[in-house]
């Protein structure tokens, strides 16, 4: 909840869009009974969520989500008029936190998903003296978000996410800080719902055209079920998808892939109700070939009846074709025998099953338990193929067969129903359509008789009569309301919303050129996507109640001032400029008084990198860049060498040390005065601006290394003191034994009371005097012991506290904390140490 809390706190709900549309209108001439449907909200549905972490993440989630609601047959309806419950919540929390868990387990999965360590391992950061920096966050963090959120990520929304990054990293590990950056990422309502604002209209219209991220995201998810894949993002980035012909060669390429096939599969599945047939409750004594397998191969062989007229061939052959994909077991019910695989087979000619209508799951559908329903399949028929209402039973009205002879057909039965006024109006509408399917029983069997009568299939289509399934499928086929219906249909499903009396002329534009096309369904989507119902939309929506159709009243946004119209009763469609997310044109889409700053991702020589929008013009693509060291080399790319160091772990020889002191042995210790100047020294010769440093961080006796941290002068700053004045910070410090815990305290609490917070040493001393390094910068923390202990077994309280040992375990436990290094112990008590850590 807490994570969903500051996903809302970054983001406003806003996908990017262009200020003014860069394409030619395809109106229909009498635009005051035209117009696109409102602003909308999507919420990702069930599939869409699941397929966008697949392809995005690359991960298969099948925890539990929010359950989709049906809307006037789709999901996707549903899914731009249902808001998220607090349950709901929960649910995308516990989600987010699986997935992020799951793609990012551990440290090596993390260094594999982001292509970079932000955190080397401290033998890898002191033996090549490669320090990477907050770039390599950034370098994942952009293009990951960028393309969850399906848009260009702003500025301020990148630096929430690196703090969010940085702090858990500081606080937990690198591990856990990128798990919490993605499961921010898919909290966020940026990737939970698809938000459609539009841009300002033509002519300042209260038609918006959709930006080309939002038509990037409504055209994918409409023909993928899934977020923009990268050829249609670049399309978007390069802003030339809203051009016509650029647009039609996204759609008829991603037409082409196999996940528009499953699209569009689910667009008929709900459109039939299909997964209804799972729950199914069939009598088993009357059905005892009724079985789960059988349920799943009347879905599939509807499922590829559909893709076989939908990919190619005219559509109509959906209601006449009888060339059915079968299994064995459908292959018996049907009455053909030695079909013993599935495969594609033709259906009896003596049955007369034709199309859709004569196929077990359709008729299975929309039969009861234990007999079939002429009244459920003729409303279907009416209402789901031919997109018309039938009206409620009056008021009263007694729905059921009671007090009707039952020794008769189930036709007669309903025939002595019908003859009763009150409930003729609506019969008349459903039971002819469905009579012509009484040759098939509740399962989809065939049968020659309806309780021991022979069967009557005889049946019309609005006055003309009809014999069998295979006529009625054929008179549906030619039936005009078939295409409109169809038309009307896919563009519900495409827009997410339910035509009004606007959107409707839309589906006979849409009838019209499906019809022309020869009923080619490819070419129906093709001129849906090209519409400006789906193109556009109308401004946004009131949904207050309004007196009189086609009343005005003014209405404003941060961006400007309009009107809004009175249309079916509620106002809607505001003609002020919408307020949009900011994107690289130079132009304040927010309208909030700055041009605000974004960010893409880019690559440059073969690395993920982030290019930043300032005034209009993206930067040169910046890559992780590594930290500049002392080494006569360009490391960070800035065109400056070995400048501004300031804090630069180094590895240095035995030899080299002891050329500074020959006191200095590190193969006996480190912890010694003479170490201690061999160090400061080394680091003050070196260059670069470093002119002191404190060690050993860690000690390499094979290859005779030590690894030491050389500071500049914004980290440390050098004090002369008198062992008198330590000896007031702590008594026992003395200059007989000025490398001690004791001295380490004195020097803390000294340089603590010039507010320099921390320090070491001494790095020099002699004849009663000690050179101190103070560090400004420093952070003081306490440590048990046995957590250092777990970095180094021989460092451990009372006995070995001041060691090399510990000054390895100080420093592995800073730097795993995100610091660059640290030293101590500053202090001890009861198995507690004091450490300082030292911040990049």
């Amino acid at each position: 909840m807490l994570l969903f809390l500051l996903a809302c706190a970054q983001n406003n709900l806003k996908q990017d869009t262009h200020n003014q549309s860069d394409s030619a209108s395809i109106e229909p001439e009498d635009n005051s009974i035209y117009e696109p449907a409102s602003v909308r909200i999507w919420r990702l549905t069930d599939s869409q969520y699941r397929n966008v972490v697949r392809d995005v993440l690359d991960h298969s989630f099948t925890g539990q989500l929010p359950i989709d609601y049906d809307l006037h047959g789709y999901t996707s309806v549903g899914a731009a008029d249902i808001s998220v419950t607090p349950y709901d919540l929960e649910l995308y929390e516990q989600a987010a936190w699986e997935i992020a868990e799951a793609v990012i387990p551990d440290d090596s999965a993390r260094i594999a998903h982001m292509g970079c360590d932000v955190e080397p391992s401290p033998t890898e950061q002191l033996s090549s003296n490669v320090v990477l920096n907050h770039d390599c966050v950034e370098s994942w963090l952009v293009p990951l978000v960028t393309e969850l959120w399906r848009r260009p990520l702003k500025l301020e929304e990148s630096e929430d996410l690196l703090s969010l990054f940085e702090g858990l990293h500081n606080e937990v590990s690198s591990t856990s800080a990128a798990q919490a950056v993605l499961a921010v990422g898919l909290l966020s309502p940026d990737f939970i719902y698809r938000i459609e604002t539009g841009e300002l209209g033509i002519n300042e219209s209260d038609h918006f055209p959709l930006s080309h991220y939002e038509l990037a995201s409504r055209l994918s998810f409409f023909l993928t079920d899934s977020s923009p894949d990268e050829t249609l993002r670049m399309a978007a980035e390069d802003g030339v998808l809203k051009d016509g012909d650029e647009l039609e060669t996204q759609a008829r390429r991603l037409l082409q892939t196999e996940r528009a096939e499953d699209a569009l599969v689910r667009f008929f599945s709900e459109t039939l109700d299909l997964e209804k047939i799972h729950e199914l409750e069939k009598n088993e004594a009357l059905f005892p070939n009724d079985s789960p397998t059988l349920r799943t191969a009347m879905i599939e062989e509807l499922e590829q009846l559909f893709l076989s007229v939908a990919i190619e061939g005219d559509f109509r052959k959906l209601l006449t074709s009888e060339l059915a994909f079968l299994s064995p077991d459908l292959a018996e019910l049907y009455g053909l025998a030695n079909h013993n695989e599935n495969g594609w087979a033709f259906l009896p000619e003596t049955q007369g099953r034709g199309g859709l209508l004569g196929r077990a799951g359709f008729l299975a559908l929309n039969s009861t338990a234990i007999r079939t329903s002429p009244t459920h399949r003729g409303k279907f028929i009416r209402t789901r193929l031919l997109c018309q209402d039938i009206p409620p039973p009056p008021e009263g009205v007694v729905a059921s067969l009671e007090g009707v002879d039952q020794s008769s057909t189930l036709r007669e039965q309903l025939e002595q129903h019908m003859s009763d006024p009150a409930c003729n109006s609506c019969h008349v509408m459903m039971d002819p359509l469905g009579f012509p399917l009484e040759h098939f029983d509740a399962l989809g069997m065939y049968r020659e008789t309806d309780n021991g009568f022979p069967v009557d299939a005889s049946g019309d289509l609005d006055g003309e009569g009809l014999e069998g399934a295979a006529e009625l499928g054929a008179a549906l086929a030619e039936h005009n309301r078939f295409s409109y219906c169809v038309s009307a249909q896919l563009m519900r499903h495409a827009i997410g919303t339910l035509e009004g009396s606007r959107q409707e002329p839309y589906a006979e534009l849409l009838q019209n050129d499906f019809i022309a096309s020869g009923y080619q369904f490819q070419e129906l989507v093709i001129s849906l996507v090209l519409s400006p119902v789906f193109r556009g939309t109308a401004g946004a929506f009131d949904g207050s109640e309004c007196a009189s159709e086609g009343d005005v009243r003014p209405c404003n946004t941060a961006c400007g001032e309009g009107v809004e119209t009175c249309l079916d009763g509620l106002w809607q469609a505001c003609t002020a400029q919408p307020v949009a997310a900011e994107i690289c044109d130079g132009v304040d889409q927010d309208c909030d008084g700055t041009v605000d700053q974004i960010l893409r991702p880019c690559m440059a020589d073969g690395m993920n990198g982030v290019e930043q929008c300032d005034e209009g013009q993206w930067s040169d693509c910046s890559v992780p860049t590594f930290n500049e060291v002392c080494d006569g080399i360009d490391n960070d790319l800035d065109g400056l060498i070995d400048e501004n160091m300031n804090i630069e772990l180094v590895t240095v020889s035995f030899d080299e040390l002891q050329s500074f002191h020959n006191g200095c042995d590190p193969e006996f210790s480190g912890v010694t005065g003479p170490c201690n100047a061999a160090v400061n020294r080394f680091c003050a010769t070196r260059g670069c601006g470093t002119i002191s440093g404190f060690g050993f961080l860690a000690i390499d006796f094979d290859r005779e290394l030590a690894s030491v941290a050389c500071l500049g002068s914004d980290e440390v700053v050098l004090k002369a003191v008198g062992f008198d004045t330590l000896a007031l910070q702590h008594s026992y410090c003395l200059e007989s034994e000025p490398v001690s815990a004791d001295c380490n305290a004195s020097i803390n609490r000294f340089c603590s009371n010039l507010g320099l917070t921390s320090g070491f040493g001494p790095i020099e001393h002699s004849n009663g005097q000690a050179f101190v390094g103070c560090t400004p910068s420093a952070e003081v923390f306490p440590v048990s012991y046995d957590s250092l202990s777990e970095y180094q077994s021989d460092c451990y309280w009372p006995g070995n506290r001041h060691s090399d040992a510990c000054n390895t375990a100080i420093f592995n436990w800073c730097f795993e904390q995100g610091f660059s290094s640290g030293y101590g112990p500053l202090e001890n008590s009861n198995n507690i140490a004091y450490v300082a850590c030292l911040p990049w």
